[in-house]
């Protein structure tokens, strides 16, 4: 009976000894999990401020992209009407040339029989 008595002591501290051993194993477990989480946490909101200030970014460098686009098609637009006034002003010009050519060769036929 005794020495049932010390073998259930025995058994009883070694359970004891092995869950405060599990219960120290889960318990750093636990921390270094907290830890991970912890630091996943802090890159998730790195990542997510780079990512929003790079958003910011590239969305100010299409507007002015944009802005330089709009002015760049106001000036082909102000251009290719500059050059229909010409080719208009051109024309103009060439038939009053062509006029004036004929009538030269008229006043000059005048100028001969006379």
């Amino acid at each position: 009976a005794d020495e049932e008595r010390v073998l259930l002591k025995i058994l009883c501290e070694v359970e004891k000894s092995y869950e405060a051993k599990y219960k120290k194993q889960l318990e750093e477990a636990r921390t270094e999990m907290l830890s991970n989480s912890m630091t996943f946490q802090v890159m998730a909101t790195e990542i997510r401020e780079r990512q929003t200030s790079t958003s910011a970014k590239y969305d100010k460098e299409i507007r002015k992209l944009n802005d330089h686009l709009g002015h760049n098609q106001k000036r082909l637009f102000l251009l290719e009407q500059e050059k229909h006034l010409g080719e208009g002003e051109n024309e103009r010009l060439k038939s009053e040339v062509a006029n004036l050519n004929s009538e030269n060769r008229t006043l000059r036929k005048r100028v001969d029989t006379i």
